[in-house]
């Protein structure tokens, strides 16, 4: 089993940024308040290899990568797999066994 230690440092920050600056991120968490927005801000990162995640439902089937919804009182993922391929990225077998698979609508 491998260990959870530490690889590679890297350091993570949280910040509100405006949709031209979305190509200095990797991973961008689009807030359910941008939900208006969130066709131009998938539309700005399209082809650069940035995982979109959202946490309201429908984020998923509009394109979003990964999708953070409540079910019963617990948390879930939606994953859309084509989203994924879009920007080139690739998600383990065992996580896209845990999570409920969409696909695009748009």
């Amino acid at each position: 089993m491998e260990s959870c230690e530490r690889r590679v440092p890297h350091r993570i920050a949280v910040r509100q940024i405006s949709i031209e600056s979305v190509l200095e991120c990797h991973i961008l968490f689009v807030v359910r308040l941008e939900r208006s927005n969130l066709l131009s801000i998938l539309d700005a990162v399209d082809g650069y290899p940035n995982l979109t995640v959202a946490d309201k439902e429908g984020f998923a089937v509009m394109g979003a990568c990964v999708n953070l919804v409540a079910q019963r009182g617990r948390g879930r993922l939606e994953i859309n797999p084509d989203s994924m391929r879009g920007v080139g990225l690739t998600m383990s077998a065992w996580v896209l066994c845990l999570a409920r698979i969409a696909r695009t609508n748009r």
